[in-house]
């Protein structure tokens, strides 16, 4: 990537010149940490629900895979990207989740070369650094999900922007405006890419200057997003996606997201909510610091702009600060969506390429790698705790262990039922290992919703969950064969309460034969029986059903 322009004059001073192949070397260091951390254990979690959903829809024909995403909160970019990639390399979890640990080391690279152009070499090596350990963005390197491409595209869109504002150049400006489009295309959070975007070119000035080609922008944004908008208008209409997590926002409100943020962002990385890890004790004095020097580093180039530098070279604190305060503050007013720890990767570049600029400030040089040996250290203790063993217990994952069970126990006829969002990663693994057995899921509406389950909803329509109940088992005997049993995934939520033990018997004649095993679901953390069931008789059932209706 060529500068395009001279900052020789504008960047932060640093106590010693560094030689260009020292740079490079350093680079190359800097990126082989980054693989190593992204490659290490690349399969040592199941695919839970969120990538289990991301591979069974990346398989589908174009049209279902649009019509999925009409339940979910993404654009299609990434999948079908990954189609692609499954269609080459096949569906494997370590193959899957490759596409990410290349979009996370892009990243790096990235994040070194604009750093390098904006601020100085150490201020780039350092925040290079940062990203390439920060285990949040580790963990999602390792994920069949698009948030290492999301921080990719919106990095490269802004930093060709300010190439734009300040050369001129057109290229420039196209890159900025594909990579926009492709962010948009990648998750609804980027819409706060362009509104980035206005701040940029208000701030520097050129808004009338060049204003044709901002018409030119918004013309081609809007068509390129045409074919979209009616699937992203279902989306919007969709007021349980984010239902899981209204009420931690209730809790937290916007400066506990803020907060949840800054610790995502820092060297501990420990605040992904779905994830295994637990917070070290002390992950709060990390972020702290962290946020010291992001702060430091944003007061000089404020001074750079102050002694005369071009307008638009505090971009780097729009760029991170502008998402995070419109996303608060329209999770005010409308469905909260700003979720830390995941939407908020699209500012994590930015975030480092200011604490990057405030450690290159720091004398002497020592003081300097101490600060970074120190990062570096907290982030490989952080990154240890995304890999606790989440078996301790006796309490096995919902994903590989509970799939290998139900293939374990399956027999000719047999039916699968799955509650709540277990469905994706058994059947995931179910087609990975050949498995052909019916799956039916309850509710019908949302057990393989890509997003989440309203349970407040639900559990206000109780007749309407006992009828679900009594649908999916009469479905369940009309696909069973001779002898079959159900095997049944329940999750110990409420919503299922019409699938108990007692409840099945007495109102459907389904009798539990065994209970399997207990395991638990990655993601949303709740508890899975594994039962098996003898259906029972058609006429039985209407029998128990009948004198139910009368009791009640």
């Amino acid at each position: 990537m060529s500068e395009g322009h001279d900052v020789s004059a504008s960047r932060l001073p640093e106590s010693r010149t560094l030689g260009r192949w020292r740079v490079d070397w350093a680079l190359f260091a800097i990126l082989a940490l980054a693989g190593v951390l992204r490659l290490h254990n690349l399969t040592a979690t199941d695919i839970w629900v969120d990538e289990a959903n991301s591979i069974l829809t990346a398989k589908q024909p174009a049209s279902v895979i649009l019509d999925m995403l009409s339940r979910d909160s993404s654009p299609p970019l990434y999948y079908f990207l990954l189609k692609s990639w499954i269609a080459t390399v096949g569906d494997s979890p370590a193959a899957v989740r490759l596409p990410s640990t290349i979009f996370s080391l892009m990243l790096v690279a990235a994040v070194f070369m604009i750093g390098r152009c904006e601020i100085g070499r150490r201020a780039g090596l350092w925040a290079a650094l940062l990203v390439a350990i920060s285990p949040t963005q580790v963990f999602y390197s390792q994920q069949a999900r698009m948030y290492t491409l999301l921080p990719l595209l919106a990095l490269t869109a802004w930093w060709f922007l300010v190439r734009y504002l300040r050369g001129g150049r057109a290229q420039d400006f196209w890159v900025s405006i594909l990579a926009t489009a492709a962010a948009l295309y990648t998750h609804n959070f980027a819409v706060y890419v362009p509104l980035v975007h206005a701040v940029l070119v208000i701030g520097s000035g050129q808004l009338l200057r060049r204003f044709g080609m901002w018409v030119v922008a918004v013309v081609f944004l809007v068509l390129a997003l045409a074919p979209w908008v009616p699937t992203l208008l279902t989306q919007l209409a969709n007021g349980d996606h984010y239902a899981w997590y209204v009420e931690r926002w209730e809790r937290e409100g916007y400066l506990g997201a803020a907060v949840d943020s800054l610790r995502s962002w820092s060297p501990a990385g420990s605040m992904v909510m779905y994830a295994r890890a637990k917070p070290i004790e002390w992950y709060g004095v990390p972020a702290v610091v962290a946020t010291g020097f992001a702060i430091w580093g944003a007061v000089l180039l404020v001074r750079r702009r102050a002694k005369g530098a071009a307008p638009e070279a505090w971009w780097v604190i729009a760029a991170c600060v502008v998402p995070v305060l419109a996303s608060l503050g329209l999770s005010l007013i409308l469905t909260p969506h700003y979720v830390p720890g995941r939407v908020d990767q699209m500012m994590l570049p930015c975030f480092a390429l200011l604490v990057g600029a405030g450690l290159a400030a720091v004398k002497p040089l020592a003081m300097q790698r101490v600060l970074v040996l120190g990062c570096l250290v907290v982030a490989l203790v952080g990154r240890g705790a995304f890999y606790s063993d989440y078996r301790r217990g006796g309490v096995a994952g919902a994903g590989a262990d509970l799939a290998a069970a139900v293939i374990a126990e399956l027999h000719a006829g047999d039916v699968v039922l799955c509650t709540s969002l277990t469905r994706a990663p058994l059947e995931y693994y179910l087609q990975r290992a050949g498995a052909d057995v019916p799956i039916l899921s309850y509710p019908r509406a949302t057990a393989r919703h890509l997003g989440s389950q309203n349970h407040q909803k639900l559990l206000a329509d109780e007749p309407g969950l006992l009828n679900e109940a009594r649908v999916v088992i009469d479905r369940a005997r009309s696909q069973a064969g001779p002898g079959g049993r159900l095997i049944l995934l329940r999750t110990t939520i409420e919503v299922n309460q019409f699938l108990e033990r007692g409840s099945l018997e007495r109102r459907f004649g389904v009798k539990q034969e065994a209970r399997i095993g207990l395991y638990k679901l990655d993601g949303t953390k709740e508890y899975v029986w594994l039962t098996l069931n003898r259906l029972g008789g058609r006429a039985a059932a209407d029998a128990l059903q009948r004198v139910d209706g009368e009791h009640r």
